[in-house]
């Protein structure tokens, strides 16, 4: 008889000790010996044997957003407005991405759980504002306008006066645009323009060369005659062949006239007596 009562001190041993090792699956808590589900805003994300569900995250506040409510099972998953980023993986607060300078553009925007990652601008492009984009340079010669302030990182390039009519333009820098095509109208007036040059040299250097060989010439033709005796000057007495042979030597010839006038009085003159 008295080994009953001991028997049954060891059965009650042994539900509590049963009870006490059972584990409450997820979204549920231990209450009163027995699993009890977790009430609305809390939760527990694996099976446990705790006394009370896990509060969920608030998500409070102007800088956060809910991506996921909160669930029996799971937590509320937050994130941060446009421009912010968690602090911590668990996402208790919220701080502002990185601002990219000046003369740099974003080469990876930021999220709720990244950082925004800037770069500098690459040549022909400039950013003048922080937290701005890299933007192309002005292109002058698309303008057809002389370049009056190369660009930099910061600063857009500055375009000034328009190019000459008959100029070609060609870029200074490697470039993929063509250049423009040439009319015909400039070659016809640098065609023109040659030509008057031409005219102008030739009216200036003929009369220089012209006028010193006409001079020579004459000198020339005088000093031939001085060397002629007077007689051969005065040729109206001399035979033919005289006459013609001083002309020779003068390099240059009677008239026609004057020859046969004195062939004629030769042949009527009387010849004096032998």
């Amino acid at each position: 008889m008295e080994a009953t009562p001991l028997l049954l001190v060891l059965v009650l041993l042994l539900k509590m000790s049963s009870a006490t090792d059972t584990n409450c699956p997820a979204g549920s808590f231990l209450r009163n010996k027995q699993c009890t589900p977790c009430p609305a805003g809390s939760y527990t994300e694996s099976s446990n044997r705790r006394p009370t569900c896990k509060r969920c995250q608030p998500c409070q506040g102007g800088k956060f957003l809910i991506l996921a409510v909160c669930t029996g099972t799971s937590d509320t998953k937050c994130g941060c407005v446009e421009g912010f980023r968690c602090s911590t993986k668990e996402c208790r607060s919220c701080e502002k991405h990185t601002m990219c300078g000046k003369g740099q553009g974003v080469q990876e925007k930021g999220d709720s759980f990244k950082d925004t990652i800037c770069s500098d601008c690459g040549h022909g492009t400039y950013s003048d504002t922080e937290g701005g984009t890299c933007k192309s340079w002005t292109n002058c010669l698309a303008e057809r306008r002389q370049v009056s302030r190369n660009g930099s990182r910061t600063e857009d390039q500055i375009c000034g006066a328009p190019f000459p009519s008959t100029t070609v333009l060609s870029s200074p820098e490697r470039s993929t645009n063509r250049t423009p095509k040439q009319t015909d109208k400039p070659l016809i007036e640098g065609t023109a323009k040659n030509e008057g040059i031409a005219g102008i040299v030739a009216i200036i250097v003929l009369p220089c060369v012209f006028v010193p060989f006409t001079l020579y010439v004459a000198v020339q033709n005088r000093k031939k005659q001085k060397q002629l005796p007077l007689d051969v000057l005065n040729n109206e007495d001399l035979p033919v062949a005289l006459v013609t042979a001083a002309d020779d030597r003068c390099s240059c010839h009677c008239p026609e006239e004057e020859v046969g006038d004195w062939q004629l009085r030769q042949e009527t003159t009387p010849k004096p007596p032998e």
